[in-house]
């Protein structure tokens, strides 16, 4: 046997044993002679030890959804805009967080009786117990004196454990 063969079957020996010695499914990063092992799970889920402040639960959805609601209803845009990330969907189109404000400011110009009115029995939420990714609702539109039903939705993502509205819409 040619000594290059004997290095390369030594060199697949190593690689087996080294891989049945580590069975236990950690990866080891080395980062300026520190040692970190992360040990890793089949999906990845929110544990106990993790921070509150990364779940975002089916209250947190609703409460958001209320807050969201109650500025419609108070004219404030910038209170509605505070409710959505840096960019977010509205309607279909994207839109950065000032044309956000924009946008809702003439809407109540146009419309300056304005008002809309969730129906609570409606809500259904999307997602796990660690994050709720969409909330499904009817809200009652008033413009003009006249009342309109809307089947809506938000949708919510999030970044170190602040969660925002990420697309607004209605379902046709």
């Amino acid at each position: 046997m040619s000594e290059i063969n004997k290095i390369f079957i030594a060199t697949a020996i190593m690689v087996v044993i080294s891989c049945k010695e580590n069975k236990n499914n950690s990866i080891t990063n080395y980062k300026e002679s520190e040692q970190t092992v992360v040990k890793l799970e089949p999906e990845i889920q929110i544990t106990e030890n993790q921070s509150e402040g990364w779940k975002f639960t089916e209250a947190n959805a609703i409460a958001l959804l209320f807050e969201w609601n109650q500025a419609h209803n108070e004219h404030d845009a910038e209170a509605i805009a505070n409710c959505y990330m840096d960019q977010a969907y509205m309607y279909g189109k994207l839109y950065e967080h000032n044309d956000a404000v924009t946008i809702k400011e003439k809407m109540f110009k146009k419309y300056p009786k304005f008002k809309q009115r969730i129906i609570s029995s409606s809500i259904k939420t999307t997602g796990s117990t660690s994050f709720i990714k969409r909330i499904d609702f009817k809200k009652v539109v008033t413009m003009k004196g006249k009342e309109t039903i809307y089947n809506s939705f938000l949708e919510f993502g999030g970044a170190q454990g602040i969660f925002s509205i990420v697309e607004e819409g209605d379902i046709d």
